[in-house]
């Protein structure tokens, strides 16, 4: 069982300490003058805040053994792919696709699509390709990946609706270590528009 440890006034930080075992798990402290914790099955959830009552980090998630800490609600990416129409065999719909990714974090958190533009924070649609019938699209992107991602899923849109974002069919999801840099190549031969 995790539970809040102490509060270290001089460094700012909560720790916590696993009752079972009787020690502090000194490498999970976390920013803030105190926290508030909630037990969820094998997660413990919380969010410290500071001397003003504001918000000291983010919120943080807890696995089992309080082993890891994951951050709540992991943001978007503003790495974009590179993107190319590439040789012949595709079924891909002819026109223009924006193209992106999802990522999974271990907590099983699929947030907002990636890229994002830096500035606005909304999906970057500048991440786009020009396909001709029976194109292919190729993607590739090779980027650190925050800690806790798990799993990247690959996104487009149909050429009729720019703003209507679909998983490609018949594409896995890429499994990545999370806190490396990893490359991820696919070949999109299938269109969004399968999915409809």
């Amino acid at each position: 069982m995790l539970v809040p440890d102490s509060t270290n006034f001089d460094e700012l930080t909560v720790r916590l300490r696993d009752l079972v075992t009787n020690t502090e798990l000194s490498s999970n402290a976390v920013a803030g003058i105190g926290g508030v914790f909630a037990p969820g099955g094998a997660w413990l959830y919380l969010a410290t805040y500071e001397r003003t009552l504001l918000g000291a980090d983010h919120g943080r998630i807890v696995t089992s053994g309080g082993t890891t800490l994951y951050k709540a609600f992991a943001p978007p990416l503003t790495d974009k792919p590179t993107l190319a129409a590439t040789g012949s065999g595709g079924v891909v719909t002819a026109g223009v696709h924006r193209v992106g990714y999802l990522i999974q974090t271990a907590t099983g958190f699929a947030g907002r699509l990636s890229p994002v533009d830096s500035s606005t924070q909304l999906f970057d649609t500048t991440s786009a390709v020009t396909i001709a019938a029976g194109e292919k699209i190729d993607f590739e992107l090779d980027i650190a990946w925050p800690q806790d991602a798990v799993l990247a899923y690959p996104v487009m849109t149909t050429a009729d609706n720019l703003d209507r974002y679909f998983i490609v069919p018949g594409l896995d999801p890429e499994v990545i270590a999370g806190g490396t840099t990893h490359s991820i190549c696919l070949l999109y031969t299938s269109d969004a528009a399968d999915e409809l």
